[in-house]
């Protein structure tokens, strides 16, 4: 298992000023944004900011679950504002809509009722604007989840969200099938394929904002999660992927609760592992900033705004 690890410290101030640029951008747009559930994360991100030392330890662990939500789905959304705002953003309107649906909390989410289909289509544009912001060309016309255009040749993507470990297995069935039949109607004949599974909560379906004293332990959790997913993967695909597949990557987000510093520092770190590789997917993670997709867009990073990379 090949893997790149990001992390960043989360600056709640900055979070907080981010994020409401990203519902103003959102508002302009002509969505509705009020009723959602994303005010109700800024008041709660708000309210931690307002107090101090172990006061805001225990509120943190008192409402664990709505902030681990909160500082995650922030944290994407203006990931997806920073790298779509005042570009084509009109076409993912209809999407935009769908992210800010959903329940409140992801543990609330039903397959059956699926109302996980917000955080499954947030997970999709996400990622969709993070390969954009790295130069990959949009391909909307297409049915996979992303495609995307390079040099004449064609990246079908799908991406899956997993509610539980055994859950992955199940998936990259459905992705295998749905990217076997992408080829087929292509009449690209260089057209190659990537499967994208949001393992996030899969590993941590309670939410558990994790307490750590250092970035070796934030590694070594994210770590081991991704290992524990991949084995489960490997022990049980009989057969590797398809050729055209160059491969299955992993993506794993947690939220830290850092100790021992003079106030409580919520850290978000994120891990990109990669499994059942093929030739040319070195080429591929290289054309689209793939193996650092997890990474903001460059002009994201700087001091000034939400994230400071460590």
């Amino acid at each position: 298992m090949d893997s790149s690890l990001h992390a960043f410290r989360i600056t709640s101030t900055d979070l907080i000023r981010d994020a409401e640029r990203a519902l103003k951008w959102i508002g302009e747009l002509g969505v509705h944004y009020a009723p959602t559930r994303f005010p109700k994360y800024l008041r709660v991100l708000r309210d931690q900011l307002s107090l101090a030392g172990q006061e805001r330890e225990v509120y943190v662990r008192e409402l664990r679950k709505i902030i681990f939500t909160a500082t995650a789905e922030l944290y994407d959304l203006v990931s997806i504002y920073k790298a779509l705002a005042g570009g084509n953003d009109s076409l993912y309107l209809q999407r935009l809509r769908d992210v800010l649906s959903g329940p409140e909390l992801s543990v609330d989410e039903s397959i059956k009722a699926a109302s996980n289909r917000a955080r499954n289509i947030g997970f999709e544009l996400m990622l969709t604007a993070r390969i954009s912001s790295h130069g990959g060309l949009i391909d909307s016309a297409s049915d996979a989840d992303i495609a995307v255009i390079h040099n004449s040749k064609q990246y079908f993507i799908e991406c899956k969200r997993a509610q539980s470990v055994p859950n992955v297995r199940k998936l990259l069935g459905v992705a295998s099938d749905q990217l076997q039949r992408h080829y087929e109607k292509s009449t690209n004949v260089h057209a190659k394929g990537a499967i994208f599974v949001d393992i996030s909560k899969a590993c941590n379906p309670d939410s558990i904002i994790y307490p750590c004293h250092g970035q070796g332990e934030v590694d070594k959790t994210l770590q081991s999660q991704c290992e524990e997913v991949a084995s489960s993967i490997l022990k049980s695909m009989s057969a590797p992927a398809p050729s055209k597949t160059l491969g299955v990557h992993l993506w794993n987000r947690q939220t830290f609760l850092l100790a021992g510093s003079s106030k409580t520092d919520l850290i978000v770190s994120e891990l990109l592992a990669t499994c059942l590789t093929q030739p040319g997917q070195d080429n591929f993670a290289t054309l689209y900033g793939i193996g650092s997709l997890t990474r903001p867009p460059e002009r994201y990073v700087t001091r000034a705004t939400m994230c400071e990379r460590r």
